[in-house]
């Protein structure tokens, strides 16, 4: 569906007005729930293939065109799979944003499972690249 792209610009501005809106902050919301914690991820999940530039940023723009590509060529398709790529797409360039702009993303969303190593630290560009590839996950799934 047409309609749903122009949610991209949406969701890309709620990524990165909260990234903006948390650096160098180190907040409790939720005490034990909920931490801002302010970082830098100069790889992808959990930092792994730190500052190499075909996983951080020739993979994710490959898929951002393949994701666009489908989108257009499969304009007849389901809401679910339209919102699917169009989470993704948005997940995919709000990180990208990220390493253009400052050579890393930036995390800062922290649910404290195992804080002292962060591995629940992100951002809101993750949570739509997630939720879109689980879009489109149910989306198959329910297709076949």
């Amino acid at each position: 569906m047409k309609k749903l792209f122009y949610l991209i610009p949406v969701l890309l501005i709620i990524d990165q007005a909260t990234k903006l809106l948390s650096i160098n902050q180190n907040l409790t919301l939720i005490p034990n729930i909920l931490l801002v914690k302010y970082s830098i991820n100069p790889g992808i999940v959990f930092g792994i293939f730190s500052n190499n530039l075909i996983a951080t940023v020739i993979f994710p723009f490959i898929f951002t065109i393949l994701f666009l590509y489908l989108y257009f060529k499969e304009r007849n398709k389901p809401r679910l799979f339209s919102l699917g790529v169009v989470f993704a797409i948005s997940g995919l360039l709000g990180n990208l944003i990220d390493r253009f702009a400052y050579g890393n993303v930036i995390d800062f969303i922290l649910i404290p499972i195992k804080p002292e190593r962060n591995v629940s630290l992100f951002n809101f560009a993750d949570v739509f690249l997630v939720a879109g590839i689980i879009l489109l996950i149910v989306y198959y799934y329910k297709s076949k």
